[in-house]
């Protein structure tokens, strides 16, 4: 089948089984899915009894109702990838992980594969942990169609541990896997899919009950007679009989939680040394773009490479929409703004301050609460999601109504996520906020803008909720580990309603910079700001591309930079994280 016959009117219908729903856990093909996929999308289907012909059309619906556009997919032994490629054309980032050497009667057209189906990227090897070309922790949902079933009983494990691996903490498995209920090899295959299903996390006895309803129900959906004598070629029939083979289908959400990796270690020792796994990933990506940048590639919501000569015009084009989805440097994507200074730097390098974004993979640890005061679009708290897991979780704050929109847009699909429209200060209740529109929504402030051109005015005036931070975390029974405060000429507001919380925190983030006539009329210097925190037990870095370095409080003028604010058990917990590594 070529792809080439599905058509932008047959996409179009496509993105409607997002509103679907489909069984979470573990399941198996129905003659409805077959039907459904034939009166609503049949060039997907051969018509020849395959049993892809049901699994084809329920894994496109299982992938589209619970991946968000953008998100990056992964499927294992795709042979031809023609789901992978519709993926693709729908606004996903595909990878196929395939050898293409025939195994389990699987094809080899590699270069004609090439040609057909243009939106997926390739990679030629066995999937395992030791893959080149993706990262740990990166992928949104490794899945699979008709495969697993080709994979020896020792090797389910090294799927499993692959799988892991890649996939995002609050990532998904979805696979549809082919097993004999009946016939030649059914007690291999029952066997087959206990054990997978198990190593994914999912109850054996689960399992035993999906497989047992499965045999009863008379919309299951088998392979054909036509179907099982073409797989059987010119091998004599008592020698491959005809078999009842159904398809089982497992979706798991949150799989990094349940799988333990590799088996001789501790459960606790393979967490710890797979978070280290991943935090070394990171900072070597977040390296070779800082030393390189530049990233040669980047993909729009079609899937189709960006050339940034477009993102130029857009950016010169007032009436053209410059809100743009970029891949970061740890493989999650966001929209950005690429006419506004931190979406224009997103766009470019994919990653914005390199020695901040070090310092939050270095010290951010499974489990943490983050406070992202300032958020914007979500940067910091996008990459934290990542770093805490789901165990942990992240508080983005954004007053301004359009910017908190894109934000929640961001990380809607981030189940550790939570945004709250409104400003931190020092007192509860409401304040006037400057909104200059969203080619300068980084500057948006209660104050006027902090730039040193001051010809920029606001777009309107609004009236936005603010809450003190103490308030705040009571109400909501939190505590942070890291406090982010990027907060326009509103830092020491933010500190002051920390109240007892400031003593607590074991680091905080605070960004400054000193314009005159700010100060004029009562924002603090920067020096007063760090001598606050000083007073309370902070130890004071600048964080750098090769790390933080200890600052010495200044009676100059700060021009905008951070700085990290730690306590003795945050700096010793940095030191032996640097002597680990």
């Amino acid at each position: 089948m070529s792809n080439n016959i599905i058509t932008d009117a047959d996409l179009a219908l496509l993105r409607s089984l997002a509103a679907t729903e489909v069984e979470s856990g573990l399941s198996y093909g129905t003659v409805r899915d077959f039907a459904q996929g034939a009166e609503l999308f049949p060039k997907l289907l051969n018509y020849n009894g395959d049993i892809k012909d049901s699994q084809r059309y329920w894994m496109l619906k299982a992938i589209l109702s619970t991946q968000p556009a953008g998100a990056t997919l992964l499927e294992i032994g795709a042979g031809e990838p023609l789901v992978a490629d519709i993926l693709g054309r729908l606004g996903y980032r595909v990878i196929v992980v395939d050898p293409y050497e025939g195994a389990g009667n699987g094809p080899t057209e590699l270069d004609h594969f090439k040609r057909s189906y243009r939106n997926v990227e390739y990679i030629v090897d066995w999937f395992s942990c030791d893959i080149d070309g993706v990262m740990a922790n990166s992928v949104a949902c490794c899945y699979s169609i008709s495969v697993i079933e080709h994979i020896p009983l020792e090797k389910l494990k090294v799927v499993s541990d692959a799988i892991a691996y890649f996939t995002l903490p609050e990532g998904s498995s979805i696979h549809a896997v082919d097993v004999v209920s009946l016939g030649m090899g059914a007690e291999y295959h029952k066997e087959m899919f206990l054990k997978f299903s198990e190593l994914l996390g999912h109850d054996k006895g689960q399992a035993v009950v999906a497989l047992e309803k499965a045999a009863k129900d008379p919309d299951t959906y088998y392979l054909s007679a036509e179907a099982h004598n073409r797989w059987r070629g010119t091998v004599p029939y008592d020698e491959f009989p005809m078999r009842r083979v159904q398809s089982m289908q497992i979706v798991g959400f949150g799989t990094r939680k349940h799988i333990l990796l590799p088996s001789d270690v501790s459960q606790a020792q393979n967490s710890e040394s797979h978070s280290s796994n991943v935090k070394s990933d990171l900072q070597q990506s977040i390296a070779s773009i800082r030393d390189l940048h530049s990233i040669v590639s980047r993909y729009d919501q079609t899937g189709h490479r960006c050339l940034k000569q477009a993102v130029d015009a857009i950016k010169q084009n007032a009436v053209l929409d410059p809100h743009f989805p970029v891949r970061l440097f740890n493989g999650s994507v966001m929209n950005v703004n690429v006419r506004e200074e931190v979406g224009s730097i997103l766009f470019e390098f994919s990653a914005y301050e390199f020695g901040l974004t070090k310092f939050f993979i270095d010290f951010l640890s499974r489990g943490d609460v983050f406070f992202d005061i300032g958020a914007h679009y979500g940067y910091f708290s996008v990459l934290a999601s990542n770093l805490v897991g789901p165990k942990g979780s992240v508080h983005s704050f954004e007053p301004t109504p359009f910017v908190a929109g894109r934000l929640r847009a961001n990380v809607l699909h981030l189940g550790n996520v939570e945004v709250h429209q409104t400003a931190i200060g020092n007192k509860d209740g409401h304040l006037e906020f400057n909104d200059y529109g969203p080619d300068f929504s980084a500057f948006n402030s209660a104050y006027s803008a902090r730039l040193p051109d001051r010809k920029l005015v606001p777009l309107q005036r609004v009236t936005v909720p603010v809450s003190r931070l103490d308030t705040f975390c009571a109400t909501a029974g939190v505590r942070p580990a890291l406090v982010k405060i990027d907060t326009e000429s509103s830092e020491m507001l933010v500190l002051e309603g920390m109240g007892g919380l400031i003593n607590e925190a074991r680091a905080l983030v605070v960004e400054l910079g000193d314009f005159d006539d700010l100060n004029a009329i009562g924002v603090p210097r920067s020096a007063e700001i760090l001598e606050y925190v000083r007073r309370r037990g902070y130890k004071l870095f600048l964080p750098t591309d090769d790390g933080l370095r200890e600052h010495k409080i200044s009676s100059d003028k700060y021009d905008y930079c951070n700085v990290v604010c730690l306590r003795d058990d945050a700096v010793s917990f940095l030191q032996e994280h640097r002597a680990s590594s």
